[in-house]
């Protein structure tokens, strides 16, 4: 079976070689933003969709052909807070957007250090975090999430640093067919800190669209 893997804000598409490791038995083709180097977006027919934080986004926006499921880890359909809904206060993301303009590495560098992940590589294309970080602030895929009719497992960090508890728990509260499990000392980077618990659920999930 071919899973596609979409990485989040401020990582590349290495961020899912732990987890890989795991998922022997399926074909896995990750894409990449390229914010570090070169973009890489595979245009392929996928059974299931996996995406971390933003990358989920991204999937609501374009899921693969042949997708028979959506995988979200540390993920949401709407990231800043509006309409009354929870979310990240939209001042925060403001602040760094007011920042990256200035210091783009230094915006990642601290974003990834609150997640628990080291600096990233020096060479960034800013004009492409600069689009995604603005599409965080902006963004919304409630519309999106409500109307899928496609099985959606959701995996989530209780203890998760970037998205605060109301935001986790209001993510995708209008879709039909969706399943939560939270990890209850996982933090935001879940592939990463948890590859084989992420891995054994995407494998359940995956099994079960066959």
């Amino acid at each position: 079976m071919l899973v596609a893997l979409a990485h989040g804000w401020g990582f590349d598409r290495s961020f899912w070689t732990q987890m890989i490791v795991h998922l022997d038995g399926f074909r896995c083709i990750a894409a990449d933003r390229g914010y570090f180097g070169t973009a890489v977006e595979p245009s392929v027919e996928a059974a299931c969709a996996v995406g971390h934080s933003l990358g989920g986004l991204h999937l609501l926006q374009a899921l693969p052909r042949g997708c028979r499921g959506v995988v979200i880890i540390n993920g949401f359909d709407r990231f800043a807070a509006m309409d009354g809904r929870p979310g990240v206060p939209s001042r925060i993301i403001d602040r760094m957007l007011t920042r990256f303009a200035q210091h783009p590495l230094e915006v990642v560098t601290d974003f990834r250090a609150r997640c628990g992940a080291p600096p990233p590589p020096e060479t960034l294309n800013a004009a492409r975090l600069g689009a995604d970080l603005r599409l965080l602030r902006y963004a919304d895929a409630r519309t999106a999430s409500a109307a899928l009719a496609l099985p959606v497992l959701l995996l989530q960090g209780g203890q998760d640093p970037i998205l605060p508890a109301e935001l986790r728990e209001n993510s995708f509260a209008e879709t039909g067919n969706v399943r939560r499990e939270t990890l209850p000392d996982g933090g935001h980077l879940l592939p990463l800190s948890h590859p084989r618990w992420c891995a054994e659920r995407i494998r359940a999930f995956a099994e079960g669209l066959a």
